[in-house]
């Protein structure tokens, strides 16, 4: 597949999930004082090496904001 046309169809997902999630938020009250929908996030904040089954050094940890 080429890479702009992957890259595209990867933007018009995020875009569609993200309208889904900011509807979802407002069907369930979960908004700002100016309406601006609220939604959670979870990552892990590691990012991890190719290690070949070995040497796996990404190290635990949480990031909050």
């Amino acid at each position: 597949m080429d890479v702009p046309v992957l890259s595209t169809t990867t933007l018009e997902e995020m875009q569609t999930v993200a309208l889904e999630e900011a509807r979802l938020a407002k069907e369930n009250g979960r908004v700002y004082s100016d309406g601006i929908p609220t939604i959670t996030v979870v990552a892990d904040g590691c990012w991890s090496k190719r290690s070949y089954r070995t040497n796996y050094n990404a190290l635990p940890g949480v990031v909050c904001n």
